[in-house]
């Protein structure tokens, strides 16, 4: 799932890579990058990690070169002017042939190749984009589709946008066990259940989900319990008070630990998909590494991860209704695809990740 192929492995070149931004950014950015950081570590890949002080110690653990930034990098106003001018001069001193920013800030100017983590394009405003342009630095992005989206708004040249997946932040073949499972549902007060992994910023995906839903079990002999997880209990209530009112064994789980959240959805009839997840499609492949039946939103980069392994739907409660009928009724169509997610999920490493990153940091520096 990256771009390096066999036959076509890219010579490792030197890279520094600017870690001062941990904490600054919201999401999963910084948890990629130390996943990715640990992964160089274990191969032994020639990386300079900068840093803030405070921070020295969890990189030193990785076995890489650590450097620790100014004291005064704590200020995010010191950091901004610091990036911009400090790091292409320490880059220097390290012999560094790129400048990895997995943070968004990056500097302006060098002679030292760049290369630019980017998540979202529509954060990617154009004003950056045309700094980017202007400067000649090359861009790293999460899927194919980003990709294409980065391309379409912005008009970078092809060569300079590198995929790069991200990795399962687990061992791939760690599907809940079933004494696990069970105590779980017996803590619940619960025989089968329903999980839905969502986020406020996909309120038509919500509520297409809900109505659909319950269509599909309101008037069976059994109506699974449905584990709501990803939204605050207030907007969990706001979104699925239909259902509560009606009779619904509602659960809301607001932020289950990484344990929790593996049964959750590995030990559910099936789990449904509807967070923002479009830009990395990393709740999907976590989804899949457990083992879980999924149904998920039909956006281009969930479609390029989970493939067939997962009943893609539209925002239309007709369409879920369709399908969460057809899985609850069909359970060796739901071990089908269970079992289709967890050897998919395979694909997805920080190993391989870090492979489409050395393509990128190669192929950057031979261009400078």
């Amino acid at each position: 799932m990256s771009e390096s192929r066999e036959g076509n492995v890219e010579q490792p070149v030197r890279v520094l890579v600017d870690a001062t931004g941990l904490g600054t950014l919201t999401g999963d950015v910084d948890s990629d990058l130390i996943n990715l950081l640990r992964a160089a570590g274990r191969t032994n890949d020639s990386i300079v990690v900068v840093c803030r002080p405070r921070d020295a110690k969890l990189f030193k653990s990785f076995d890489l070169d650590v450097h620790r930034a100014p004291d005064r990098v704590q200020s995010e106003g010191f950091r901004r002017w610091w990036v911009r001018w400090g790091l292409p001069t320490l880059a220097r001193e390290f012999g560094a042939a790129v400048i990895h920013s997995p943070h968004e800030l990056f500097p302006r100017r060098s002679r030292i190749a760049r290369v630019v983590a980017v998540r979202d394009p529509s954060a990617a405003a154009r004003s950056r984009a045309r700094r980017i342009d202007r400067a000649a630095i090359d861009v790293v992005v999460p899927s194919t589709a980003v990709a294409d989206d980065l391309r379409d708004r912005t008009g970078l040249a092809t060569h300079r946008v590198h995929v790069a997946t991200v990795g399962v932040t687990k061992d791939p073949s760690s599907i809940p066990d079933w004494e696990v499972v069970e105590s779980t549902a017996d803590m619940y007060g619960m025989t089968e259940w329903v999980t839905v992994v969502a986020t406020e910023t996909a309120p038509d995906a919500i509520a297409a989900f809900r109505d659909g839903f319950r269509r599909a079990v309101e008037f069976g002999e059994r109506r699974p319990t449905l584990i709501v997880t990803g939204l605050t209990d207030a907007a969990a209530v706001r979104h699925f008070s239909e259902l509560i009112d009606a009779g619904f064994d509602v659960r809301i789980v607001s932020d289950p630990d990484e344990t929790e959240r593996a049964v959750l959805m590995g030990g559910a009839r099936i789990t449904a998909i509807l967070d923002e997840s479009n830009r990395t499609g990393r709740v999907l492949l976590e989804a899949m590494a457990c083992g879980s039946t999924i149904v998920s939103r039909r956006t281009d980069c969930l479609v390029e991860i989970g493939g067939d392994a997962v009943e893609f739907v539209d925002d239309s409660a007709a369409a879920v209704e369709i399908v969460v009928t057809a899985l609850l009724s069909d359970t060796d169509h739901r071990r089908r695809l269970a079992t289709a997610a967890v050897a998919r999920s395979h694909a997805f490493s920080w190993e391989a990740s870090l492979a489409a990153h050395r393509v990128a940091w190669s192929r950057a520096s031979r261009r400078r």
